[in-house]
């Protein structure tokens, strides 16, 4: 019994060597910061872990901080640098995408703003045709009119015409 109790002794004051030694590793005073963690979808995951550069990230954490509890959760200074690294290139990916299409859609703005101008004065030209057309086609009908009674006066002229033949042969 004696020696239970020295093996359970010696057991726990291992542990907590082993406690004391994980724990000064741990200098960061955690009260401080926002323990929030970054949003993270939770719905798979084992791909989750795998697509996420760190698998959470505390709020307000600083750099040595993080680099500390990574390696203790064993990662490798190569495998941080190499997720850094990444992070980098898609950081610029990001950066480079968004001044491609910041690019595009400036060149669309460019293009919408010509054709507006020229669709403007399309239009003017479309309305100052349209009051041409009904001008012109006011004087058309007006015109039609005259003839009309010009037509209707020739033949009362041609009828009267006629009528003084007549007169004028009976009177021969």
């Amino acid at each position: 019994m004696l020696v239970k109790s020295k093996e359970k002794l010696a057991k726990c004051e291992a542990d907590l060597e082993n406690y004391r030694n994980s724990d000064q590793l741990n200098l960061l005073q955690m009260s401080s910061y926002n323990t929030k963690s970054y949003d993270v979808n939770n719905t798979n995951e084992d791909n989750n872990n795998n697509l996420m550069l760190v698998p959470s990230i505390l709020a307000g954490i600083s750099g040595t901080a993080l680099a500390a509890s990574l390696l203790r959760d064993g990662w490798s200074l190569v495998k941080m640098y190499e997720k850094y690294q990444e992070a980098i290139d898609a950081f610029r990916h990001e950066q480079l995408g968004r001044k491609h299409s910041r690019s595009i859609l400036e060149r669309v703005l460019h293009e919408i703003e010509v054709k507006a101008e020229v669709i403007l004065d399309e239009r003017a030209e479309h309305e100052r045709m349209v009051e041409a057309y009904d001008m012109l086609n006011a004087k058309l009908q007006h015109s039609l009119s005259e003839q009309t009674v010009l037509e209707r006066t020739v033949q009362e002229l041609l009828g009267e015409l006629k009528k003084h033949e007549r007169d004028y042969n009976i009177v021969q």
